[in-house]
């Protein structure tokens, strides 16, 4: 291979991580498409301290996150039950959340 070959290749692939990376940041944080059934998505938006507000007219049904300090399960449940103990979205947790339909979690 020459060096002319070489400095194109590296260009192509310089260029080819630069367009990666710029999909990554505009799509970092946009809504999320959720559908009917378990979803496992990253939660990129802003800390927001109560579930119930990143769900608001969502078909969600239920949210748990792992809480690796503590070593147990964390939960949000639409149906208002006495036991959720989620108290926020944090970014970059990955929660796991029942959908009864298609929606969107808002970040």
């Amino acid at each position: 291979m020459s060096c002319g070959h070489i400095r194109l290749t590296l260009r192509a692939l310089v260029l080819a991580g630069v367009i990666a990376l710029g999909f990554w940041l505009a799509t970092a944080h946009a809504d999320q498409q959720l559908v009917p059934g378990w979803n496992n998505v990253e939660y990129g938006g802003e800390t927001i301290s109560s579930p119930t507000v990143v769900f608001r007219s969502q078909p969600a049904k239920l949210a748990w996150w792992w809480n690796p300090d503590r070593q147990s399960w964390l939960g949000w449940f639409a149906d208002g039950i006495d036991n959720d103990d989620l108290p926020a979205f944090v970014p970059n947790n990955v929660y796991w959340i029942y959908m009864t339909d298609f929606g969107t979690m808002r970040e």
